[in-house]
């Protein structure tokens, strides 16, 4: 299944009604009354359907949406006092007279060969080409200073661990009005309660208990798009995996998702009743099966016979 908001052929900051908008188009041209006999259009229809469901939704969109989350980084920023110049209050960095400006110096000196002429960084003014006579107090003629800046990133849906996101114009401003550089974000994906990752399909082990298994049961399964319905059906062995198609993560730079897996383990009860042994009792009885006595000291001669 592709994105939903390229289904529905909007950005992914559009607006409510924008995706109601786009919605009633998608589906006027896709509904099965206009398009009679189409299974393509259907089932097209049935994925905008699917995806107004959960866009239009503010809980389930936020769930969508990959996050914006703030980071806190230690940076240098062009100070606010010079406005980057470097230069003190009322003043103004003037011209090398060394290097008249140009930040670097010829320098010619004679070898077995003849002269040689090369191109030096000027030591006066450190290669910037202009000298400051009286320096900023806050960031001492540099220019920047070091502070904690706090920058809100955009997570794009489907990133994982070891994943970098690089913010141009983030990083560090270079000195004495420099430009800024690149910030990169390496990512760590805080570990899910219920969900471990598989590259972009989701994981999850439902545990029921014997009498499901056996007799079959419904159950509501949270997912990244709401509540869905898991039929577990008679006889169901335990390891059995269901998958749920396109209900896992968003593949990333591209469309479609992956799927949500469900592995099925079956809880053996460790303590009963008098009354649930005895009906349990009955039912291996009835099926022919051989089970361990009534008697708890059977174990204990068990036991001991091989200590």
């Amino acid at each position: 299944m592709a994105d939903y908001y390229e289904l529905l052929g909007v950005s992914r900051n559009a607006s409510a009604d924008e995706i109601k908008k786009a919605y009633r188009t998608k589906a006027r041209q896709l509904h099965p009354d206009a398009n009679p006999g189409d299974a393509t259009a259907e089932e097209k229809f049935k994925q905008v359907a699917q995806a107004y469901e959960v866009l239009s939704d503010l809980d389930a969109r936020a769930r969508y949406d990959g996050a914006t989350l703030p980071v806190n980084v230690r940076t240098a920023l062009s100070c606010d006092d010079c406005g980057g110049s470097g230069a003190g209050a009322g003043t103004q960095p003037v011209t090398c007279s060394e290097c008249n400006g140009q930040g670097q110096v010829q320098r010619v000196r004679q070898s077995i060969l003849g002269q040689m002429v090369t191109m030096q960084a000027c030591q006066r003014c450190r290669g910037f080409g202009r000298v400051i006579a009286t320096p900023c107090a806050t960031c001492s003629g540099e220019g920047r200073v070091v502070t904690e800046k706090t920058f809100q990133v955009d997570v794009p849906a489907g990133v994982d661990t070891g994943s970098t996101l690089r913010l141009t114009g983030r990083g560090a401003v270079g000195p004495r009005g420099g430009g800024a550089g690149d910030l990169f974000v390496h990512l760590r994906v805080r570990p899910h309660d219920r969900y471990e990752r598989d590259g972009f399909d989701l994981v999850t082990v439902v545990e029921v208990s014997i009498a499901q298994a056996t007799l079959g049961v419904s159950l509501q399964l949270p997912t990244l798009d709401g509540d869905e319905t898991l039929v577990v059906p008679a006889g169901t062995q335990p390891g059995r995996e269901f998958v749920l198609k396109r209900r896992g993560v968003p593949r990333l730079q591209s469309s479609g998702r992956g799927d949500l897996r469900v592995l099925i383990s079956v809880k053996v009860p460790t303590k009963l009743s008098d009354e649930e042994s005895r009906l349990l009792r009955q039912f291996a009885e009835a099926r022919g099966e051989d089970v361990a006595p009534a008697d708890t000291s059977f174990f204990s001669k068990i036991k001991s016979a091989f200590s």
